[in-house]
């Protein structure tokens, strides 16, 4: 190869080092922890009975390559878990229920204020609906979940990303001790419902 050939191969290289490195950069966005919630669902006695309610997001954000979602964290104050489904002037099963909640017996909030999911990688992308698997930590316990995720755009932003999926509370160690009865009135499944709005 002559000299000529070899600066125009290496400038060449160069050059696309660089536009690909460009195309990989990552921008960083946080979320709008006010209008963002988890909307919790538990039932019991496989599914005749039940309870819903929230809790709000403490933190997170996602990483954006190119305007797509690459990944993301999100962590939740579990401190803010409350009953939604039980009228306001039944103040002392609520506040029971609440307490409950909060309490060893399922989230254990005072020694774990917080959960968090992480997403580890992308299984699957088909335009606006994404498979991820992620790291879920909740009370003592991080294992890995796969979460369908929608994005939501307006003119081609994403503005929002909205995922509904349930968890095995055994695998998080919530409620996981006592009786028979007391670990089997109460379905193992929990139902989330999740949005996350993008900060402006």
């Amino acid at each position: 190869m002559n000299k000529s050939l070899m600066v125009l191969f290496i400038l060449i290289s160069t050059l696309l080092c660089i536009g690909s490195t460009k195309a990989q950069d990552s921008i960083e966005v946080l979320l709008d922890s006010d209008a963002s919630y988890v909307h919790w669902k538990g039932t019991k006695m496989r599914g005749m009975g039940k309870h819903e309610g929230e809790v709000k997001i403490k933190s997170g954000f996602i990483q954006l390559i190119e305007g797509d979602f690459y990944n993301g964290e999100v962590t939740i104050d579990m401190t803010s878990i409350n009953v939604t489904d039980m009228p306001d002037h039944e103040v002392i099963p609520r506040t029971r229920l609440n307490n409950h909640l909060k309490s060893e017996d399922f989230f254990a909030v005072k020694d774990y204020p917080e959960a968090k999911f992480k997403v580890s990688k992308i299984l699957k992308r088909a335009r606006d609906r994404i498979i991820v698997e992620g790291e879920l930590t909740i009370r003592d316990v991080t294992d890995k979940i796969r979460v369908p995720l929608k994005l939501v755009r307006s003119s081609s932003e994403i503005k929002a990303i909205t995922t509904t999926f349930k968890f095995d509370r055994f695998n998080w160690n919530v409620g996981y001790t006592g009786s028979w009865l007391e670990r089997t009135l109460v379905d193992k499944e929990v139902e989330l419902r999740i949005f996350l709005s993008i900060r402006e």
